[in-house]
């Protein structure tokens, strides 16, 4: 939302039919492994037509999708969330070959807190939605990003949420900078502006609601007492937590 707010960014609600995310098997993802995978799809079956031929067509596909909106709002840039594409990280980055990734990291603390409040049943791949399973999925995405980052790091830009509410102005200027942006001060008040974020977007409606940015909002699981099986989710994946940049145990 911050950075739509930018004169130039475009960034709609999350698009979980881009890759799947919500476990709907019909998606651009799941299309584009069979034209360029399949035996009777186009890549293996006429001559001439690659992989990266039907990547580009993608990439042009969702660009012409979303042409009008943008075309109204000026805006030439677009900016897509979908906080579960980050287990797609590696097709995003082949994909959409001219692409940056921006990688939000919270406290594993927060983020296990946060998930299992939402009401969901499960977490996809993860399994039932509680804590245990929430920090397991927390710890799976950014090893999968670390890795992508190896691999491609000039395409990735990786800044701390704790960092984003403390600091919002340096953190947007550090990311503008990798998207060779002007900062624009009308970011630093997002919650002016009508988002349209539908119902299912939980984030999106739940961010629309504040009227400033919370820099309380950092390392809020300080003020929770946990329960001893938290504790002991905790403890047992220290070394994982302690090696994404984050302190170990439960600080209260």
């Amino acid at each position: 939302m911050l950075l739509g707010c930018h004169p130039r960014v475009f960034a709609p609600s999350e698009t979980p039919w881009l890759f799947g995310a919500y476990g709907d098997d019909v998606s651009l993802g799941a299309l584009l492994r069979v034209l360029s995978t399949s035996q009777y799809g186009p890549a293996r079956s006429i001559a001439g037509v690659s992989a990266g031929d039907i990547y580009a067509a993608a990439e042009q596909f969702i660009l012409t999708m979303f042409a009008a909106p943008m075309r109204a709002e000026g805006k030439d840039v677009l900016l897509l969330k979908t906080p579960d594409d980050i287990a797609f990280v590696d097709e995003i980055l082949d994909i959409f070959s001219g692409s940056i990734v921006i990688h939000l990291r919270r406290d594993v603390r927060d983020v296990a807190l946060s998930t299992t409040k939402t009401g969901w049943p499960r977490l996809n791949l993860f399994g039932e939605n509680n804590f245990d399973n929430a920090v397991r999925r927390w710890i799976a995405w950014e090893k999968k990003i670390e890795a992508a980052r190896l691999r491609s790091p000039e395409r990735i830009v990786s800044v701390r949420y704790e960092d984003l509410v403390a600091k919002p102005e340096q953190t947007l200027r550090h990311i503008l900078q990798r998207l060779r942006l002007p900062f624009d001060a009308d970011m630093l008040r997002y919650w002016q502006r009508q988002h349209g974020a539908p119902a299912w977007d939980i984030g999106s409606v739940h961010a629309a609601q504040f009227k400033a940015i919370e820099q309380t909002r950092a390392f809020a699981y300080r003020a929770a007492v946990p329960t001893e099986e938290q504790r002991r989710v905790i403890a047992d994946h220290e070394a994982d937590i302690v090696a994404l940049g984050y302190q170990p145990g439960w600080a209260v």
